[in-house]
């Protein structure tokens, strides 16, 4: 706790020293100021560090659903090509079964 003394002496007066301290309200406000400050509070410290990582893995979903769509066009063209194989070989089977 912070003390400011003072000392009051004169002629003719008795020497007094009295100590003041901050009383717990304002110990009580300067601890909420510290967290609730809006640029360096605890509370705002917190808030950008959450908000940093949710763009970090806003960026990860994006990065991995572009893989992943990359991925199924691949597959779409080999499931297409593999149709197309098969339709031929029935067509080869249809044309040798028929000589």
């Amino acid at each position: 706790m912070e003390e400011n003394n003072r000392t009051a002496s004169g002629p003719g007066t008795e020497t007094a020293t009295i100590s003041l301290g901050m009383g717990a309200a304002v110990q009580v406000d300067n601890y909420v100021d510290t967290i609730t400050d809006s640029i360096d509070g605890t509370i705002a410290i917190v808030k950008d560090s959450y908000d940093d990582l949710i763009e970090s893995i806003e960026e990860q979903i994006d990065a991995m659903e572009y893989r992943l769509e990359r991925k199924r066009e691949k597959l779409n063209r080999a499931f297409i090509a593999m149709e197309d194989a098969v339709s031929k070989s029935q067509a080869q089977a249809g044309w040798l079964s028929s000589i």
